[in-house]
């Protein structure tokens, strides 16, 4: 089960995030209160958190690590929650389009393991 994970467009994909967060003024210099009161929040910030804010100090940096780690998802829909989040906001747009690609590009990958996978499950099957 090999995946060539392409870490540095990963990498710098994720550094755009980070960048458009910050053009939309969604940037914050020090984690949101919530974070150090009640850890980790649930899913895109559980209301706990501005989606925002998940994004910069949940999302970006989980990401990152992951990427280190070589420890990719099957699967990423934060881009669709953007989508859901933003929707009417024009400012977002670019912020959008780089999760989506974020998206496309974990989502290739689990399905190119899931392949390998399956593959390996029908040669055992024979």
């Amino acid at each position: 089960m090999s995946k060539k994970i392409p870490k540095e467009q990963l990498f710098q994909l994720l550094i755009e995030i980070q960048s458009e967060l910050i053009k939309m003024g969604g940037g914050t210099n020090s984690p949101p209160e919530a974070l150090n009161n009640d850890g980790p929040p649930t899913a895109f910030g559980g209301g706990k958190i501005t989606f925002n804010e998940w994004l910069q100090w949940v999302f970006v940096p989980n990401a990152m690590d992951c990427v280190a780690d070589e420890k990719i998802p099957p699967t990423s829909a934060v881009g669709v929650m953007a989508v859901k989040e933003y929707d009417g906001n024009l400012n977002a747009n670019e912020l959008i389009n780089k999760l989506i690609q974020f998206d496309d590009i974990i989502n290739l990958l689990g399905k190119k393991v899931w392949k390998e996978e399956e593959k390996s499950r029908e040669k055992n099957r024979i």
